[in-house]
């Protein structure tokens, strides 16, 4: 999946005599009179696809991304949204309203050129294309409320094009994600280079917005919303675009944490992805593009989302979900959109999106090896979760600058305990530095000493807000390979396998929805069809007692009840308990 996602980016660059070169949005049937697929230049398209070029290292073509969205900027600031590939032969800018309707592009190249300069340290792109992300932040700027957020009414809309809320959302949190994600990477941009401010105040807007990113907060709900609505009221609507900013870390970290939760339920996640909106909102149409779908370039969010707050069973559990998705509708290739209720492309789906391949990309890079580039530090960090059930994962030919590196992950398994080892082999460029922060699952027993190339070192050892471990190594400079190692008791961890996916099944798959860990135990709650049973491995290097299932062995075996009322079908839960047993 991973390579064939690479071709379908690289099948993508399209050369317009009068345009220029950049990437189509995807290929698709014309189907009569239609554009063939979504064959036209997307803004936004390009940028999400430059976050997956910087994932495999090819600074080049992200930088002629980033050049190409520029170009395209009014006087006013604003970046286009797509630019059908005859514009030579039209007048696209005055006769057609799509040209600029949308608002996240804008920010969204601020944060995507804050990313570049992350990942590869580029200085002489950013000052070339710092006037036009200036203008760019200017613009924004003129669309803010009294609260600083981003007003919809006044920027384009960027969540939702059509369905029951068109014209009804005053902002929402994929815009402000966007733009909270623009505020600091402009900021970091800042601090490095010598750059002119303008007169904007970047600080005080940047902590005002995220302050005013807590008026999403649901109480009721426990979990952030989507919108807020014209009239003031709160749509508290779960939806997979809440996955942008919590990627990001934005959020205060409880709140953060809770609604990350709430992204892996199955009212959300179904087996081929995450629907924009919740099968319990009202606004939920599995046929609907816009309230109800399942967009891999959105699920891509949720997985990151996920990794992030150290939910790494539910994130592998859907980053396998787009892996399936490989080949779906043609070799290699990764749907558009599916379907909310069923494993089925729409009719007028598009076979072939370059942002659903490069959000494959993403998610493993950023989200499985848990990759973090710092490229003006020539620093990298690594937070790596292996999943449960594997052994061994290498990654070859990041780049972090002018530095490439080889990365291997690896965990053995012994009687009571296990070793997991990071090993950075540097493949060209000059000496990187590296800091590994290990994680292991709630209840893990870490030493305070792990070992660098086969030398005791000091670490630091503590607990994430969910309940996992975390071991922090010091950072260490790498010219040839290093070899990081961490021997420890790690606890209770469950794979949560991805079954085949069959075109046009319905959900089925079971879902770790919650998790509560406390001084010796942890609790999981599980939810899946009812009146069926589970089989799920279980890994742990302590012993345990186990209550609400059967443990044979290495697996977990679970019941899930009847729904209630007779003939009735859907979820039910089921919660386990697992207690730390004395030695």
């Amino acid at each position: 999946a991973f390579l064939w996602s690479k071709i379908v980016l690289e099948r993508s660059w399209v050369t317009v005599d009068g345009l220029g070169r950049s990437l189509v949005a995807g290929v698709g049937r014309s189907r009569g009179s239609a554009r063939p697929g979504f064959a036209w230049f997307f803004g936004g398209d390009a940028l999400a696809v430059s976050r997956a070029l910087a994932a495999i290292g090819d600074p080049s073509a992200a930088r002629s991304l980033l050049r190409f969205v520029a170009s395209t900027q009014r006087a006013d600031g604003k970046l286009m949204h797509e630019l059908t590939l005859a514009a030579g032969l039209c007048r696209w800018t005055q006769d057609y309203p799509y040209a600029y309707y949308k608002g996240q592009v804008t920010p969204g190249f601020v944060a995507c050129l804050a990313h570049y300069w992350q990942s590869f340290g580029d200085a002489e792109l950013v000052r070339e294309l710092w006037p036009a992300a200036l203008r760019a932040l200017q613009w924004c700027h003129a669309t803010l409320g009294d609260d600083r957020q981003m007003r919809v009414p006044r920027a384009g809309i960027a969540a939702v094009e059509a369905g029951p809320l068109a014209g009804e959302i005053e902002s929402e949190v994929f815009l402000e994600g966007i733009q909270l994600a623009a505020l600091s990477g402009a900021l970091e941009l800042l601090r490095a280079l010598d750059l002119p401010r303008g007169d904007l105040d970047l600080d005080a807007w940047e902590r005002a917005a995220r302050a005013a990113f807590e008026s999403f907060w649901s109480p009721k709900q426990g979990r952030y919303g989507f919108a807020r609505l014209r009239d003031g009221s709160l749509c508290a609507d779960a939806t997979a675009y809440l996955g942008l900013p919590l990627s990001r870390g934005i959020g205060l970290p409880a709140r953060a944490l809770a609604s990350a939760r709430a992204l892996a339920t199955p009212e959300l996640c179904a087996d081929w992805g995450a629907r924009m909106f919740s099968t319990s909102s009202a606004l939920y149409d599995p046929e609907h593009y816009n309230t109800g779908s399942v967009f891999p370039y959105l699920t891509n969010f949720v997985v990151l989302a996920l990794y992030r707050h150290a939910l790494p069973a539910q994130a592998f559990q859907l980053l396998e979900s787009q892996v399936a998705l490989c080949g779906f509708d043609g070799p290699g290739l990764v749907p558009e959109h599916l379907l909310g209720d069923r494993a089925a492309t729409p009719a007028r789906g598009v076979p072939h999106q370059a942002f659903s391949s490069g959000a494959i990309l993403q998610s493993i890079v950023y989200g499985l090896f848990g990759l973090e580039a710092r490229a003006s530090e020539r620093t990298l960090v690594l937070r790596s979760t292996l999943p449960s059930q594997w052994e061994y994962a290498r990654l070859e030919g990041f780049s972090i600058g002018a530095t490439r590196v080889d990365i291997e992950l690896r965990r053995v398994r012994a009687q009571g305990e296990s070793t997991s080892s990071a090993s950075v082999h540097v493949t060209s460029g000059p000496p990187l530095y590296v800091h590994w922060l290990p994680r292991l699952p709630a209840l893990s027993r870490l030493p305070a000493i792990g070992r660098i190339d086969g030398r005791s070192t000091v670490i630091a050892v503590g607990s994430l807000d969910s309940g996992a471990m975390e071991a922090a190594f010091p950072v260490r400079e790498v010219s040839g390979s290093a070899e990081l190692a961490l021997t420890a008791q790690e606890g209770p961890s469950l794979s949560l396998p991805g079954q085949p996916l069959v075109r046009g099944a319905h959900s089925s798959q079971v879902r770790l929805i919650g998790e509560r860990v406390e001084d010796r135990s942890v609790a999981w709650t599980l939810t899946g069809p009812g009146r069926s049973r589970a089989s799920l491995p279980l890994s742990s290097d302590r012993p345990l007692c186990v209550r609400g299932a059967e443990f044979h062995g290495d697996r977990l075996e679970l019941e899930f009840p009847p729904p209630p009322g007779a003939g009735q079908h859907g979820f039910t839960q089921t919660t386990v308990h697992l207690e730390l047993r004395e030695p």
